[in-house]
């Protein structure tokens, strides 16, 4: 709705005692905005007229709405907001967003030396490592199968033969050294690991000692699971 009659009237905004007249108590157009008026003005800065002209309701500038990709949830932002760039409602979204982008690429191996470069020397705070293990935790990790040992806790993924004194056993067997690159347990831990995969199957030709590290790239189908028959040399 028009504020003035005729062009004349807006020639004549100027004059103060002719606009405020019957108005003594005139404060910015505004509404976010209580400052008195002078010198017959709509607005008290240019700040209020720039908010008032893009239909923001306070200083915080204007509302604007987006919506999420991956959950399409729709929320408010505004100019001063710490996270007005962001394109998803959470980080939980954030991270599914980033995760889908990425599944499926494969990492040459000059990408991870330097991956892994980057990384030495750091230190990661306990909050850190927590969410680290959280992203790959469950069926996010590239080696989930089922959920099976989440069902049954592991523990009764094996029988009761496969005891400490048969793991022991096997650990004098091979010296207390891994079966693929001879660590004596100084830096890894020592594992008995099933060559054929099943828990079951507890015969001694089926159970060899490897390092932690070792047993992990054996699951993670990084290492071979080939293992060289054991050479008794007698004293």
């Amino acid at each position: 709705m028009p504020r003035f009659c005729s062009q004349q009237c807006v020639y004549k905004r100027g004059d103060q005692k002719q606009l405020r007249k019957g108005f003594t108590d005139l404060t910015c157009w505004f509404p976010g905005c209580s400052k008195p008026l002078s010198g017959g003005r709509m607005f008290c800065s240019r700040t209020c007229s720039n908010l008032h002209r893009h239909g923001a309701k306070d200083k915080s500038g204007k509302v604007i709405i987006k919506t999420c990709p991956e959950c399409s949830k729709r929320w408010e932002t505004r100019r001063n907001d710490p996270g007005r760039q962001r394109l998803t409602c959470s980080d939980e979204c954030e991270f599914e967003a980033r995760s889908r982008a990425h599944r499926g690429k494969i990492t040459s191996i000059e990408t991870k030396e330097k991956l892994s470069l980057s990384h030495t020397g750091k230190s990661l705070s306990d909050d850190h490592r927590y969410s680290i293990g959280r992203g790959v935790s469950g069926s996010r990790n590239s080696r989930w199968v089922d959920g099976r040992s989440c069902e049954k806790k592991g523990s009764e993924d094996y029988n009761f033969e496969f005891s400490s004194a048969l793991k022991t056993t096997i650990k004098k067997r091979d010296r207390f050294k891994c079966r693929k690159c001879n660590e004596d347990g100084s830096k890894f831990r020592l594992f008995v690991h099933h060559i054929d995969y099943n828990k079951k199957n507890n015969s001694i030709d089926n159970l060899v000692t490897v390092c932690a590290s070792c047993h992990s790239r054996i699951h993670g189908r990084t290492l071979d699971n080939e293992f060289k028959a054991l050479t008794i040399v007698s004293t």
